[in-house]
C-alpha cells in the first residue's frame, strides 16, 4: 500500500471473498477502519453486476450465492 497508484486512489473496488477464495474480508475491515479511501464492492441484481459503496463491514449481508453483498449502497 505504499506505491503511488494506491496513494492517488480515491475509490478501491474490493471482491468480498468466499471461504474458497483469497480472504479479502480482513483487508476491508482496515481500509474502512482507515477511511482514507472509498471502499466500493460487487453486488449482483437481475444479471447484472453493479458496484457499491460501503462505510462499514457491517453493510454486508448474505445476497447471491451466499456471498456478502451491500444491502445499500451509494
Amino acid at each position: 500500500m505504499k506505491t503511488k497508484e494506491y496513494k492517488s486512489a480515491i475509490n478501491l473496488i474490493i471482491y468480498v471473498s468466499l471461504p474458497d477464495e483469497v480472504h479479502t474480508h480482513f483487508l476491508i475491515k482496515k481500509l474502512l477502519e482507515k477511511k482514507q479511501k472509498n471502499i466500493v464492492v460487487p453486488k449482483v441484481r437481475n444479471n447484472s453486476l453493479l458496484l457499491y459503496k460501503i462505510n462499514k463491514f457491517s453493510d454486508l449481508y448474505p445476497g447471491a450465492f451466499n456471498i456478502l453483498e451491500p444491502v445499500r449502497g451509494e
